[in-house]
């Protein structure tokens, strides 16, 4: 709100828009990035590209996080990507558990990093 010289608060419309968290997990469902019921959310190992390099796949998530960070940019609940970054984190971290056989995530983030 800003003073008025009469005395009366003036409000300044702004446009508030909101990053679609529910919209952006079902479709990360359908495309098998995650696996989800009514009560958890799971990150999933995405199979189709196990078979690329090391450095393919990591180029695939890191366009995924890039593109969902550019698109949402000007949210204003920008920090509740957080949860859907982290998703697509894990799952190429299980995804890279598949391609080299290490059974666990810890196991690929000792390897490789966080």
């Amino acid at each position: 709100m800003v003073n008025h010289p009469a005395g009366k608060a003036v409000g300044i419309p702004r446009l508030l828009l909101n990053v679609p968290i529910n919209k952006i997990l079902s479709q990360l469902k359908t495309a098998g990035f995650i696996k989800a019921n009514k009560t958890t959310i799971l990150p999933k190992g995405h199979t189709p590209i196990v078979n690329l390099s090391h450095y393919e796949i990591l180029s695939f998530y890191n366009a995924k996080v890039r593109g969902l960070l550019n698109f949402y940019s000007f949210a204003s609940n920008f920090y509740r990507l957080n949860s859907i970054l982290w998703l697509l984190k894990a799952s190429c971290a299980l995804t890279l558990t598949r391609k080299y056989k290490l059974r666990t995530m810890s196991k690929v983030f000792r390897k490789f990093g966080p």
